[in-house]
């Protein structure tokens, strides 16, 4: 009877122990499946970020192609009408979007090396090859006013490449706006230290008797523009809505803002001018909002080959910025042997600089000549 018991008790202790492992390999099954799911979710979830950062970089460089076509076309010439209109905005909105990427996590020496090699760097060369190419252009009839203005005061008079007074305006309102983020903690004190350089830069062309050199009075309104990127970014989760505009509401808005911006006068940051100055500000904010919706829908609707297009135009808008005048020259003195309409011709001239210009894009950022644009090799 003992021996039935202990074999009784034996399977039993059997079953159970069998029973403990089926339950042990369903609770590591359950447990596996539930890190599948959710090594499945959390992928799913940085693929959807990817894809959104994606589109948000797309759209970010259909913004600055936009900017940079505009720009073309006011070099071109297409009226007084069209530049006062391009004027209120197009230069601005680069400044609003460097606020928007810039990072202070480096340390100021690192920081200033990084925006000398991408910034000045290209100046001196494209401001050196485009002296040498106006010397041979006017000789023997030559000077050094052009170099004394590239040198000193760049915002008139540079040899053929007069658009080159940004990459100085830009480099320093990169380095003040840095400095302003770094080492100013208040929130509120950042805010009028910004107001203040930002306002300076407005009157200072009214106030002072001289312009400020390589464009620094361009560059403290600079300052302003891109304090508004940088809070934009930094408060996005509340203004997420700006760039969220449905296609009637950014189209109404566009033509409020055209009607506004012909109320106001000239706007030019390179000669300093801007006319009701808070007209000012409030157009190139406006604009572009609309800028960058336009910008979003495009992403959405444009052939494969257009965003490409745009995108890479946008990514190395510095060439299209550096080169933009000198290939409209040379293009201009071919097609104006046409005897066409002028609105012709100058539409042949944009397409045919456009084209012009991706080509030298193509072959400056796939070679070493990459270097002189600052950009690695």
């Amino acid at each position: 009877m003992a021996i039935i018991l202990r074999a009784e008790q034996s399977r039993a202790e059997q079953s159970r122990a069998e029973q403990s492992r089926a339950n042990g390999e369903q609770s590591k099954e359950a447990e596996q499946s539930r890190a599948r799911k959710q090594s499945r979710a959390e992928q799913s979830r940085a693929a959807e970020q990817s894809r959104a950062e994606q589109s948000r970089a797309e759209h970010i460089d259909n913004f600055r192609a936009f900017g940079i076509i505009l720009m073309v076309m006011g070099h071109i010439g297409f009226g007084r009408h069209f530049d006062k209109f391009i004027h209120a905005f197009h230069m601005p909105m680069f400044f609003i979007v460097s606020g928007m990427f810039l990072s202070i996590k480096d340390e100021p020496s690192i920081f200033m090396k990084k925006k000398v090699k991408s910034l000045l760097l290209p100046y001196a060369f494209f401001g050196l090859f485009h002296y040498g190419v106006w010397i041979i252009q006017n000789w023997p009839e030559v000077d050094a006013g052009p170099l004394s203005h590239l040198l000193f005061i760049n915002t008139d008079e540079l040899p053929l490449a007069g658009a080159l007074w940004f990459l100085t305006a830009l480099f320093f309102a990169e380095i003040i706006y840095y400095l302003i983020c770094k080492y100013v903690s208040s929130g509120t004190v950042q805010h009028l230290v910004v107001v203040a350089f930002a306002a300076f830069g407005c009157f200072a062309t009214t106030v002072l008797p001289f312009r400020l050199p390589y464009a620094l009075d361009s560059a403290l309104v600079g300052v302003g523009l891109m304090h508004i990127g940088c809070m934009y970014k930094k408060h996005k989760e509340n203004l997420h809505w700006i760039e969220e505009l449905k296609v009637h509401e950014y189209l109404i808005l566009g033509i409020i803002t055209t009607v506004l911006i012909f109320v106001n006068g000239y706007i030019n940051m390179r000669t300093g001018s801007y006319s009701i100055i808070p007209l000012f500000w409030i157009n190139t904010v406006l604009a572009t909002a609309v800028g960058i919706n336009l910008a979003k829908y495009l992403v959405t609707v444009a052939p494969q080959w257009l965003r490409n297009y745009l995108a890479s135009m946008g990514k190395n808008s510095i060439v299209y910025l550096c080169l933009n005048q000198l290939v409209i020259l040379v293009v201009s003195h071919v097609l104006l042997m046409l005897a066409l309409v002028s609105i012709v011709i100058k539409c042949l001239i944009l397409i045919n600089s456009l084209v012009g210009l991706l080509v030298l894009e193509k072959v400056i950022m796939n070679t070493k000549l990459k270097a002189v644009m600052g950009k690695s090799l």
